[in-house]
């Protein structure tokens, strides 16, 4: 017996590990309750008209919550984690497709579902970074059962990858910036050093054209 509650506590500190290090990968995106951007909601668009579908949702992961950074056809920036969709999809190794959720035992009695909300159909591609972490989901919903064809769960997924691609280029452009302004700022504390040495400063290149002096060597120089 002691034995056997070692197991589920290794599995459970192991499940918190994982847990520590996708919300840490979703948190370097430094995305959660930015602004909307066009890049997110053009991605919601197309999947909402190629899929015909009336909602869709670029959906992130929280620790305790679901924040939509784009929305078309809900209301809501934000839902509980608990017992969500998103939540449970983000973990499929493919599109994730419920074709009609009064026939499904595990959603049948979704508040959703039997709610004022009448969901009937979801579908969701997982967020999945190069190194295998989930962020969430780009997922469509409909007040209509249906089923996606081949064609357009492919289209769903390809999307769900576009999603990723700007995430990323979101990131990178992130970084770019603050070396850009990491640079500045050593020029200016460089400079600021430079003008106030006691000693004059002049800085040429192979060919003796001077490209650079202080007003020290300036004063001293003529």
């Amino acid at each position: 017996m002691a034995s056997f509650f070692k197991v589920l506590q290794c599995m459970f500190l192991s499940s918190n590990f994982e847990e520590n290090e996708r919300l840490e990968t979703l948190y370097r995106y430094q995305i959660l309750d930015t602004p909307s951007e066009a890049a997110f909601d053009r991605i919601t668009l197309l999947a909402s008209r190629l899929l015909k579908v009336p909602i869709s949702l670029v959906s992130l992961v929280d620790q305790n919550r679901i924040w939509f950074k784009s929305r078309l056809g809900l209301e809501y920036p934000q839902v509980d984690r608990e017992g969500s969709f998103c939540g449970f999809a983000m973990y499929n190794p493919g599109v994730y497709c419920i074709n009609d959720t009064l026939t499904d035992s595990r959603w049948c009695n979704h508040p959703l579902v039997t709610g004022e909300f009448n969901l009937r159909f979801y579908a969701a591609a997982p967020l999945c970074t190069s190194d295998g972490q989930r962020l969430g989901t780009l997922c469509v919903m409909d007040h209509h059962p249906r089923q996606l064809s081949e064609l357009e769960v492919q289209t769903l997924q390809s999307l769900g990858e576009l999603v990723i691609e700007q995430l990323d280029l979101r990131l990178a452009s992130q970084r770019l910036q603050q070396t850009e302004i990491a640079l500045l700022q050593s020029q200016d504390r460089f400079r600021s050093l430079v003008e106030q040495a006691a000693d004059g400063f002049l800085l040429h290149d192979l060919n003796g054209q001077i490209l650079d002096v202080n007003q020290f060597a300036c004063q001293s120089l003529g």
